[in-house]
């Protein structure tokens, strides 16, 4: 980060400079404090002393008293039928439930959402016992194979215990 001069600061104040680097410099104060105080140093006294004649007598002290007035935190205003309105319409919430719930109930709703999840769960057995079914069916000329090449093995080893006999 470039910092500026003292000299380039009083050519500010007296405005010597173009628009273009007035606006840069100014840009510049609000990130960079150690310019910041560069030009406040480098501002002509006479500056000074007309700043201060131009603020009133008491700006300070109306400036504080007012910062610790914005400062202080509001306190909540409760009215006394906040929580009465509050209350009535957590009251109409319960009570539009419970019409909706006796509703649903004794127009059959939830016990068609019973029945179907019953009959879904029904056919997802179905379908898996289905599946198993298919495996058996297709997979007994392998259990065939397997079966008989078990069978000819131990033949074969009884055969050979026989021989050695």
């Amino acid at each position: 980060m470039r910092h500026y001069m003292k000299e380039e600061w009083q050519a500010f104040h007296r405005g010597e400079l173009s628009e273009i680097s007035r606006r840069e410099m100014e840009r510049h104060l609000l990130s960079c404090e150690i310019c910041m105080n560069s030009f406040l140093e480098s501002m002509p006294e006479e500056d000074i002393v007309n700043a201060g004649k131009m603020l009133p007598v008491d700006f300070t002290d109306s400036t504080m008293l007012y910062i610790k007035e914005k400062s202080r935190p509001e306190p909540p205003v409760c009215h006394p039928n906040t929580w009465r309105k509050r209350w009535q319409d957590l009251f109409v919430y319960y009570v539009a439930a419970a019409i909706l719930t006796m509703f649903f109930a004794g127009g059959g709703v939830f016990q068609s959402l019973v029945d179907n999840y019953s009959q879904l769960s029904r056919t997802a057995c179905s379908l898996e016992h289905q599946k198993m079914q298919d495996s058996i069916r297709m997979d007994w000329p392998g259990q065939i194979a397997d079966r008989t090449a078990r069978w000819i093995e131990n033949f074969e080893n009884r055969k050979k215990e026989g021989v050695s006999k």
